[in-house]
């Protein structure tokens, strides 16, 4: 819907889809400064002047933090369903979900989970994005995301309060810095962003504003991705 007016590129970024996972080298540095830095890599790597830079959840997270750094670099950028604080209830339904489709002995396993986790999405469009988010191995088919854990001992409950206030609070200046128009897009029955946490980052931003996608969840571009294309092409002519 998009690539008939733009040039889209949607790169997988470390540890996602065929991109490989971060090295052992690499092993004790924080994943949200690498994926800055590939970010920072592939815009320089494809030369445009300016890009319109879109993320949705990390991917936001990561346009957030590019966006803070580089102003010359973008002409808009928008974030689709993610700000500095998210609900934990999308969250904890997000990493059960993932804990229990580790491993599943056939692709069609996989499908069905997916079809009840996600209801909103076209059974079809989860498929095609099945055939690129996993791969199979000798016990069947299991995620190629690599879900990296800390080198050490784990932390316990308050240490993980504490780096989450941390990177909320650095997400926060990050949002305030960016001089870049930005449209922020929530789902309408998202469990991530809250239309608080939503109100809250318009707010705070030299520039933004909101669109709200019904029937849309976490993944807006996924769940209603006609609604999406809409409102993103017609800001970005409205804002262009």
């Amino acid at each position: 819907l998009l690539r008939d007016r733009y040039h889209v590129i949607a790169p997988d970024q470390r540890g996602h889809g065929d991109t490989a996972w971060t090295p052992e080298s690499q092993a004790n540095e924080d994943n949200g400064d690498l994926m800055l830095r590939d970010t920072e890599a592939f815009i320089e790597h494809l030369g445009f002047p300016q890009v319109v830079l879109c993320g949705m959840s990390m991917g936001g997270m990561n346009s957030i933090r590019y966006a803070a750094r580089h102003p010359e670099r973008l002409s808009q950028l928008i974030i689709v369903d993610i700000a500095p604080v998210t609900m934990q209830e999308g969250l904890i339904e997000m990493e059960a979900f993932r804990r229990e489709t580790e491993t599943m002995n056939r692709f069609e396993d996989f499908l069905e989970r997916a079809v009840k986790f996600n209801p909103q999405r076209k059974p079809a469009h989860l498929k095609y994005s099945l055939l690129h988010s996993l791969k199979p191995i000798p016990e069947g088919w299991t995620w190629k995301q690599a879900h990296r854990e800390r080198p050490g001992a784990p932390m316990d409950e308050a240490a993980m309060k504490a780096a989450g206030q941390k990177r909320s609070e650095s997400l926060w200046a990050d949002v305030r810095a960016i001089t870049t128009p930005t449209l922020l897009m929530r789902g309408g029955i998202s469990k991530i962003l809250s239309p608080e946490a939503a109100a809250e980052t318009i707010k705070s931003m030299k520039d933004a504003e909101l669109v709200v996608i019904e029937g849309a969840g976490h993944s807006v571009q996924g769940d209603q991705p006609a609604s999406f294309a809409r409102e993103a092409m017609a800001w970005l002519e409205r804002r262009g």
